[in-house]
């Protein structure tokens, strides 16, 4: 749900705070240099973070970073990673620390538990409901919207400004991207069919012709540096509309790339939005018993009304996401003791709850095994390295695992039950396919 557009700060409006950002534009150096290059640049302070727009580039560089680390004169437990393929269970832990270590201070002061130096290896996921402040950040090529969410991220707490290092004191974000051989950006993904054997997974992610729009919008803007420097929000409705308007056209060398992913992108909205319409649905309100289609659910005059009046101006959003299929994964010790965590600690309850009759275990066995749950992309069950079907997977006696998708690991991340050979699960590095 998002508020009404009425309550957003215009541009213009008075106390509407500026935010000053310098994007960089460079080219992608490598994990190994990248990663070097922050280590050494924030050697002596500076909490940085490299966000990924996938998880395996995520986890690469996160392993380059803590082989690195003590040549750097860095300590491993400096260097943190985070993605959506971990445990929510370990997930918590690990966002509860960032909020502890780069959340704000009480009462508005600065944290005193803010480490002199950090480096945190993200995906997307840095980006949701945390409240961290970095000194820099480093993104892979993204859309501009993206870029400017994530800047949110970077100086978010003013009250660090006079602490931050000297290298870090400007606000800036350096965006990474990749050349194809004719000097442009790499963003469409490997099309053997099309004679395109190379490319980056990167475009099955965000829409090629929207990461060659952003790219073009921002060299546009950028001085003889490299450096784009924008003023949020008042260059946000221009930078949004660049992209995503009409389309661009006297690009250049760049055209007929953007012709090319244009076309392709206009072919996935148009699918979507024909799914859209075939999962559209009608819910009733209460006080009228009147069918509202989803349309009638949008922002503006007379839309939002839901159950004993309603709050005008409620939005309602929704998108399509990747199939995936919910799996329980839990670790079984030497002994065969099954447990919530590799340390064998926490046993799991697998025991018959019902909240007819004791409502507290209930709740508790539920959200124990919630946090143990994990969604994996239907996509894993694809091609050669594809996981057996679930329906080959051993079926467990203990009630709570009845009909549900087991994966049983060891403690030390091998796979014992389940998609055998397939898969491993870390709970620094979450779960991935060998």
């Amino acid at each position: 749900m998002a508020g009404s557009a009425g309550a957003d700060p215009s541009p213009e409006a008075p106390g509407t705070p500026k935010l000053l950002t310098s994007i960089h534009l460079t080219e992608d150096p490598g994990e190994k240099d990248l990663v070097a290059g922050v280590l050494k640049q924030a050697r002596d302070g500076g909490c940085v973070v490299i966000r990924s727009t996938r998880v395996d580039p995520c986890r690469s560089r996160y392993r380059q970073a803590v082989r690195l680390a003590h040549a750097s004169g860095w300590r491993p437990e400096e260097i943190l990673i985070l993605h959506g393929m971990l445990l929510p269970r370990h997930r918590l832990l690990l966002e509860s620390r960032l909020a502890h270590l780069l959340g704000p201070g009480p009462e508005g002061k600065r944290n005193p538990d803010r480490p002199h130096r950090l480096l945190v290896l993200a995906t997307g996921v840095i980006e949701q409901s945390l409240d961290l402040d970095f000194d820099h950040g480093v993104t892979d090529l993204c859309p501009i919207d993206v870029a400017v969410q994530f800047r949110g991220r970077i100086h978010r707490h003013a009250v660090n400004n006079p602490h931050r290092a000297s290298w870090c004191r400007t606000t800036r974000l350096t965006m990474l991207w990749q050349k194809d051989p004719d000097g442009l950006p790499l963003v469409e993904p490997p099309d053997f069919e099309a004679g395109r054997p190379t490319g980056t997974y990167d475009g099955l992610v965000y829409a090629p012709y929207v990461l060659t729009a952003s790219w073009h919008t921002l060299t546009q803007r950028q001085d003889d540096d490299g450096i784009v420097r924008l003023e949020t929000p008042r260059d946000s409705a221009w930078a949004l509309e660049s992209v995503y308007g009409e389309p661009i056209h006297g690009a250049g060398a760049v055209q007929e790339l953007l012709d090319r992913t244009h076309a392709a992108y206009r072919h996935a909205l148009a699918a979507e939005a024909r799914q859209a319409e075939k999962r559209m649905f009608h819910p009733y309100t209460r006080r009228r018993r009147t069918p509202v289609a989803t349309y009638e659910l949008a922002s503006g005059h007379a839309h939002g009304d839901g159950d004993s009046g309603g709050i005008t101006g409620i939005s309602a959003v929704s998108r399509l996401g990747e199939e995936s299929v919910d799996c329980l994964i839990l670790y079984q010790q030497p002994d065969g003791t099954i447990t919530y965590d590799h340390q064998g600690l926490l046993k799991a309850d697998l025991g018959r709850r019902s909240p007819d009759r004791d409502v507290t275990a209930y709740r508790r066995q539920q959200k124990d095994l919630l946090a143990n749950t994990i969604a994996i992309p239907t996509r894993w069950w694809n091609g050669r390295r594809g996981l057996q079907p679930i329906t080959d997977w051993p079926a467990h006696r203990q009630p709570a695992l009845r009909n549900k998708p087991v994966i049983l690991i060891a403690p030390d991340g091998t796979c014992l039950s389940g998609p055998l050979g397939k898969l491993r699960y870390d709970h620094t590095t979450g779960l991935e396919r060998i």
